[in-house]
């Protein structure tokens, strides 16, 4: 790459792209999926629900590509979720102060820390580049796209999964740490690539934008974009720079390279 050219200036080609919501009441289920593994389905069954509505995304974004695991060894995974692990965060609390520390699973904070998501992820479909948990806050989407982008300028992986979790609206919780109303969690995954692509299905462009805004991209735009015929989803990211999604039509068998 040239170093003249700064990242404002470049389009990103996104190989997949899916996405994935999940009530919170599914969770149970989900944490007991056959992953292949004794290993692995101990981790799934201590997981965060934003952990298991990322790895649906990351799942289905690959299903839809055509990647195995054997595709996907050296890829790296960047998570960025919202808010993560108040829930069982708050379980832990309430299990700490009715048993003391023999009631809290030494899996907690392996499980509920902000790199758990892309850890759960590498180890579960198997991906040996790096990994790392960003964001956690209210500005996820752009930390989680910024971290992608200085990831994939120095070319560190052939393909990078971005991932965002959130909830659609945060979930009130009791004193014991349940949460007694319908919740539903958010996932986007997409895998910027960073080798020449022909044709693409997505890209993502960022861009130099005249007004500075303090103003954040949420998940929730990114969800509504995905299901719309849109071609184009733009937003403030940071400082002085625009976001911009953006959808292709693509053949059906047109040839990606990963």
């Amino acid at each position: 790459m040239n170093d003249s050219v700064t990242p404002s200036e470049e389009t990103y080609p996104i190989a997949t792209l899916a996405q994935a919501t999940i009530a919170l009441a599914d969770v149970p289920k989900l944490r007991r999926q056959p992953t292949g593994t004794t290993g692995h389905a101990l981790v799934l069954r201590h997981a965060d629900e934003q952990t298991l509505a990322a790895l649906v995304a990351v799942r289905r974004a690959a299903e839809a590509r055509g990647w195995s695991a054997d595709d996907m060894r050296d890829f790296a995974v960047i998570a960025s979720p919202r808010f993560f692990g108040r829930t069982g965060t708050a379980t832990i609390v309430h299990r700490f102060r009715q048993q003391g520390p023999i009631g809290v699973s030494p899996m907690g904070i392996p499980s509920l820390s902000l790199h758990s998501p892309s850890g759960t992820i590498s180890v579960i479909l198997g991906m040996h580049g790096p990994n790392f948990g960003v964001g956690g806050g209210p500005n996820h989407v752009a930390d989680g796209f910024l971290t992608a982008l200085a990831l994939h300028r120095d070319r560190l992986a052939p393909v990078i999964w971005l991932v965002l979790t959130a909830y659609e609206s945060e979930p009130l919780l009791d004193a014991e740490g349940r949460c007694g109303t319908p919740a539903h969690i958010h996932a986007v995954a997409m895998a910027l690539t960073t080798q020449a692509v022909a044709q693409a299905p997505w890209s993502l462009r960022v861009q130099p934008s005249r007004a500075k805004t303090e103003a954040a991209p949420i998940l929730n735009e990114i969800m509504t974009f995905v299901n719309s015929e849109r071609e184009r989803w733009s937003c403030p990211l940071v400082g002085d720079l625009v976001i911009e999604l953006q959808r292709h039509a693509v053949p059906s068998n047109a040839a990606i390279a990963a």
